[in-house]
């Protein structure tokens, strides 16, 4: 699945990118179709680490938080996909969090952002990756590159037509 319902961000922008269902047959069911959504969502993750070691930046562990991190089945697929330990933070709501690191420094309540991230950030639980996925996943990561790649030129000639 490629899940560009309003064109695609980084690292491979493409304002024209549509959304694309591939490969599917009689025998699939909606599970199928809300699997292939969340592992193309690790994909896209994938793809920006890929940019991020590319630049000299290694990721070494996951920080997931938000809706989406409230599933344990999208977080192992996640972990999956990327070959990385991943955490699932207590806090779901970083804008607030942070903004209440950064007041509880202002005010001197913590010596540092990192004494007052000690504090205040806290892992909900830990899914590390299963090997056993690891072959299938790399060949479908290479297909989601691949179709995304073959699409894009059709992505152009349908700019415009929704």
């Amino acid at each position: 699945m490629l899940p560009h319902l309003n064109g695609s961000m980084a690292p491979d922008m493409n304002a024209n990118a549509k959304g694309v269902f591939y490969g599917f047959t009689l025998k699939h069911q909606k599970g199928h179709f809300i699997r292939a959504i969340m592992e193309s969502i690790g994909y896209i993750i994938k793809r920006n680490i890929e940019v991020l070691s590319e630049m000299g930046i290694e990721v070494t562990e996951i920080r997931s938080l938000g809706g989406g991190s409230k599933s344990p089945v999208w977080s192992q697929i996640k972990a999956d996909i990327l070959g990385k330990r991943l955490y699932t933070m207590d806090c779901v709501e970083a804008a607030c969090l942070g903004a209440a690191i950064l007041a509880g420094k202002a005010v001197g309540a913590f010596a540092s952002v990192d004494k007052a991230c000690e504090s205040m950030v806290h892992a909900k639980a830990q899914y590390d990756p299963d090997p056993r996925h690891e072959l299938v996943y790399a060949g479908r990561y290479a297909d989601f590159k691949k179709l995304f790649a073959d699409l894009t030129g059709m992505f152009a000639q349908s700019a415009g037509h929704d």
